[in-house]
């Protein structure tokens, strides 16, 4: 519904009602300056290597999306393939920006050295003089974050708006940004004299961002919306999951928007997710891309000869006295000096060995916050920088992957109890063959609305009573056949609940996700103890176990439940994994 235009007296009243949310939650706005000026920085080091001939195009381009957000996955997608063709150009444009901030030179500079039709075809898809500037905006940013923040013109033009104020203007790219330099300029001693502790112009473009949120919330102190606005800035988990969707579309992954809804929520639920399946469905590059998009993944291919934690944590050699450093590890110390930055560990075919023997102490670890420990060794620590223990750091995430085609060994109620297990054993191989699935393909980035943060604590992610009403439920019936579960579970599912319901995701129920991932893999047994339950759960749903066409709002946890049914009944014993 179109809204009426604002009278200049109601703008008014806006605007000075935006500065006075801007006031009371700058603590909570300012803390955006912890992630974006370590991502400039990481960012800036990797441009510097490329200037200097010691990285190339490649790994330039792969840190678009794995530093910051700023550019949209087709515009960073193009400029991948121009910087590996066309090293030199790009070497000497930046350079140019970096030394002179001329936008415009910028642009000058590509477009006379990419003078074949080719390139000049691809520099035109980069978009107008708005993308242009988005572009050069994410160079100047790296370079000198607090005085050149990130231009994307559909955030900052509505900021503008509640403000009362124009949008940016300008004939050319650098025009763009001269115009909105100017404008954040001009508001950061109105916003000091307002009392409002601005120190720069990044802090600015933090506040611009955040208004249509803070105004959209005012007079609306229960609105779930507005609460979760304020919460991940003006990019709701909603559309940056399209973005994520489209991401993934474009690396050539034909996974459903349900499957990807599943997958994220359980991971801003947990810090241990399973993905099982047939081979071949994508599982690992699944893990791979979305590590990657929203910071930094390593796949470890699992080993059978591993029995105990050395294949993943290392060890001491006897005869050098050195420690033997495995991959695992040094992403995971990778990990602890970037805090600010997500790093998902990713064991492919995790179960070509004993979980429990390789991964004891990191499951033990992951749950209680403890140390574990790696070495006594002095010398070690001194000389290779290796710590004597090593606490898992709160930006790791692991994921592993289970080919249940060659599942080697059954997983034990521990691992089980600790992880959302996902399985993706449906292809869809008309959308793959036509590198397309249902969904939007956004052209602008988000900011923060996949920022992850594993939380299994439901209590302050605002549950729906009907989904604690619908859980009592649940475990009514599990524990009615010798099946209760605990605590930490039942937590785990309201906070997956919540996580889920933000994403928005149509014709998905996060419920049938919630019970056929962290309820239904624990299940295993013979006729005594599954049989009952089996019928209980089918009733309770109103499933037909022998009608494997018959509908219902439990798809997922229906074909795992048949599944369940007829191997009991051929075989007298089913595991749902294994």
């Amino acid at each position: 519904m179109n809204q009426m235009p604002q009278t200049a007296a109601e703008t008014a009243e806006t605007a000075e009602t935006a500065i006075r949310y801007l006031h009371d939650r700058w603590d909570h706005i300012q803390k955006e300056e912890a992630y974006k000026v370590p991502g400039a920085e990481r960012a800036r080091e990797v441009i510097t290597r490329f200037l200097e001939g010691q990285a190339d195009a490649q790994e330039l381009a792969r840190s678009f999306h794995r530093n910051l957000n700023i550019l949209g996955w087709r515009s960073a997608d193009k400029l991948r393939g121009l910087m590996r063709r066309h090293p030199e150009a790009f070497r000497e444009a930046i350079r140019l920006l970096w030394q002179t901030g001329d936008a415009d030179g910028f642009w000058s500079v590509l477009e006379s050295r990419l003078s074949d039709p080719e390139a000049q075809d691809e520099l035109q898809a980069l978009g107008g003089k708005g993308g242009q500037a988005n572009i050069a905006s994410y160079f100047l940013f790296v370079h000198d974050p607090h005085n050149h923040p990130p231009y994307k013109l559909r955030g900052i033009a509505n900021g503008l708006a509640v403000l009362g104020h124009r949008a940016p203007q300008g004939d050319t790219p650098g025009g763009l940004l001269r115009d909105y330099y100017a404008i954040l300029r001009e508001l950061l001693p109105r916003w000091q004299e307002a009392g409002i502790p601005v120190r720069h112009l990044l802090d600015v473009q933090s506040g611009l961002w955040h208004l249509p949120a803070l105004v959209a919330g005012v007079g609306a102190e229960g609105s779930t919306e507005a609460q979760e606005r304020q919460s991940h800035g003006t990019a709701s988990p909603a559309h940056a999951f399209d973005d994520l969707q489209a991401y993934l579309r474009s690396c050539g992954l034909a996974f459903t928007r349900a499957q990807l809804a599943h997958c994220l929520a359980a991971l801003q639920t947990k810090r241990l997710l399973i993905l099982s399946g047939l081979s071949g469905t994508g599982k690992t590059q699944l893990a791979l891309r979305v590590g990657e998009y929203l910071g930094e993944a390593v796949v470890i291919p699992v080993k059978p000869d591993w029995t105990d934690t050395r294949g993943v944590l290392g060890y001491v050699n006897p005869l050098s006295g050195d420690y033997q450093l495995t991959p695992a590890l040094r992403f995971i110390l990778q990990a602890a000096r970037q805090p600010d930055l997500p790093h998902f560990l990713i064991l492919d075919e995790m179960n070509l060995a004993h979980v429990e023997r390789y991964f004891a102490d990191f499951l033990s670890a992951l749950e209680s916050g403890e140390p574990i420990p790696l070495h006594l060794s002095a010398d070690v620590e001194r000389q290779q920088g290796i710590p004597s223990s090593l606490r898992l750091p709160e930006n790791l995430w692991v994921i592993g992957t289970v080919n249940v085609d060659e599942t080697t060994y059954a997983f034990s109620p521990k691992v089980l109890d600790r992880a959302f297990v996902i399985e993706l054993n449906d292809v869809d191989l008309a959308g793959y063959l036509n590198g397309a699935l249902e969904g939007p393909q956004p052209d602008e980035p988000v900011d923060e609305g996949l920022r992850l943060e594993a939380r299994r604590d439901w209590r302050g992610l605002g549950v729906a009573p009907e989904d604690r009403e619908w859980l009592l439920e649940v475990h009514r019936n599990f524990s009615a056949h010798q099946w209760p579960f605990g605590y930490r579970v039942a937590d785990e599912v309201l906070a997956f609940l919540s996580h889920a319901r933000r994403l928005r995701v149509e014709d998905w129920n996060p419920r049938d996700a919630a019970l056929s991932s962290k309820l239904l893999p624990r299940l295993h047994g013979n006729r005594a103890q599954l049989e009952g339950l089996l019928q209980g759960l089918a009733g309770w749903l109103g499933l037909d176990l022998e009608d494997p066409d018959a509908a219902t709002p439990y798809p997922t946890t229906a074909g795992q439940l048949r599944r369940l049914w007829l191997q009991l009944q051929h075989e007298g014993y089913a595991a749902a994994l294994g």
